[in-house]
């Protein structure tokens, strides 16, 4: 499977996520930017931090590395404020700089959440009571995906089988916003249906990846980074199906064993590993360039070089990352969010939906 279509399965995750999180909770839409704010907003302070100390890095270099992994002082300032307030896919730059070449899918994520808690704001100043709200929301999640297989399909076939719409749902298309609305999708299924636990079992949830990921890969081998419109329909749907199968938390026995341990970790993780890989692989040409110009006479060399470095580093700085400056600032955004709800006599529902991640 193409490892670039992570970014497509992380969408569908977080819409999963925030919704199972979200619909659980008090529905109180301020008390849900401010977790999400103190959620995302200093692990990115971090990634600036190291971005900004890998330009200057470069800078020093002079040579190609500064003019290919760098960039002026003016310009990561410009995106630094668009990758915080969301609106970076909406620059009108000429180039992203290399350390930024991730930080598009961060946009898509605030504005997902901004239109989500304005959405809920708006059914709760009509007084709408919990059940309708949550109703509303995926009736409307539901119609903007089937507009926005509309437009896949229209583009797939030159608007030779539909007219395209364009617009909002062009917008929206582009930016692969449908993954996200297939969380909410799949959070609002997961909800209604049980597997039955004689398809339980790890062994289960593997062949059942391997299946859903044929498709995948046959429909992705020849098409490249951008993906295709009729092809991305398949990618959605076959996330879609994984999304669902791990939500009824069947594919270790009693979540244990080292398996699962692993895979926490890297999960618990992987925000941070997702932030600051392209810093980190800036500064590892850079130490292989001062250091070990070796690397660079074979691409087997510097695969493992680069390998090795960037591997390990990512690692141990998503570590400290993640035990010191995402986890206190969530529970501080937490405890701030009960306050907000307090307030504002919001409170979770007596049947509240637990399972959730701290970090969720």
């Amino acid at each position: 499977m193409p490892f670039w279509v992570g970014v497509e399965v992380f969408f569908v995750v977080s819409g999963f996520v925030v919704s199972r999180s979200f619909f659980s909770g008090a529905l109180n839409p301020l008390s849900f930017m401010v977790k999400r704010i103190t959620r995302l907003w200093p692990a990115i302070f971090f990634f600036l931090a190291l971005s900004a100390g890998t330009l200057c890095l470069l800078r020093s270099e002079g040579g190609w590395g500064n003019e290919n992994l760098g960039g002026n002082t003016s310009e990561f300032i410009e995106q630094a404020v668009a990758i915080l307030f969301g609106y970076f896919i909406n620059l009108n730059i000429t180039r992203v700089l290399y350390v930024n070449a991730a930080m598009w899918t961060l946009s898509v994520e605030f504005q997902f959440y901004a239109a989500f808690a304005l959405v809920v704001g708006v059914l709760k100043l009509l007084r709408c009571k919990r059940q309708t709200i949550i109703r509303s929301v995926t009736g409307i999640t539901g119609i903007l995906y089937a507009l926005i297989v509309w437009q896949r399909l229209s583009v797939a076939t030159n608007g030779s089988l539909l007219p395209p719409i364009n617009g909002l749902i062009g917008y929206m298309s582009a930016y692969r916003f449908d993954f996200m609305l297939l969380g909410i999708l799949c959070w609002s299924l997961s909800a209604r249906i049980r597997i039955p636990a004689s398809l339980s079992g790890t062994g289960f949830y593997i062949s059942s990846f391997i299946i859903i990921s044929a498709p995948i890969f046959l429909t992705l081998n020849n098409v490249g980074n951008s993906g295709g419109d009729a092809e991305l329909l398949v990618v959605g749907l076959a996330f879609f199906i994984l999304v669902l199968l791990a939500s009824q938390d069947r594919a270790f026995h009693e979540n244990g064993g080292q398996t699962y341990g692993f895979l926490t970790w890297i999960g618990d993780r992987s925000y941070s590993i997702y932030l600051i890989h392209f810093p980190v692989m800036a500064l590892q040409w850079l130490v292989l360039f001062m250091f070990f110009q070796r690397a660079f006479t074979s691409d087997l060399v510097y695969g493992i070089s680069q390998a090795v470095l960037v591997i390990s580093v990512t690692l141990v700085l998503s570590h400290f990352v993640y035990r010191f400056i995402e986890l206190p600032c969530n529970r501080w955004g937490a405890r701030l969010a009960r306050k907000i709800e307090n307030a504002m006599g919001d409170h979770k529902p007596a049947t509240f939906v637990s399972g959730t991640s701290e970090l969720a």
